[in-house]
């Protein structure tokens, strides 16, 4: 049975110094003016260890809805760790 998960806007990271990007937002959403889905990957939680192994990798864009923010996917046994990809552009 599918789940609907919801996937929040990734947290853009700080540069460094602990500056704040220069990253035009919106300021209703605070998601960035211009930004672009990428994709949305489950990895099985054990694979975590091994970075160089991505057989286990599944692309699960298909199963998400990025108005909404919602993914409706059936994972198969196990436990997955969850990633959503962006990309945007610096002011």
């Amino acid at each position: 049975m599918p789940k609907n998960i919801k996937l929040p806007f990734p947290v853009v990271q700080k540069s460094k110094g602990n500056e704040k990007p220069n990253i035009p937002t919106d300021p209703s959403s605070g998601k960035p003016v211009w930004y672009r889905e990428v994709a949305v990957i489950a990895v099985p939680a054990d694979k975590l260890m091994h970075r160089t192994d991505t057989s286990g990798i599944i692309d699960i864009t298909g199963y998400y809805n990025p108005e909404q923010e919602f993914l409706q996917w059936s994972a198969p046994a196990g436990e997955w760790d969850v990633y959503r990809f962006c990309m945007f552009k610096l002011g």
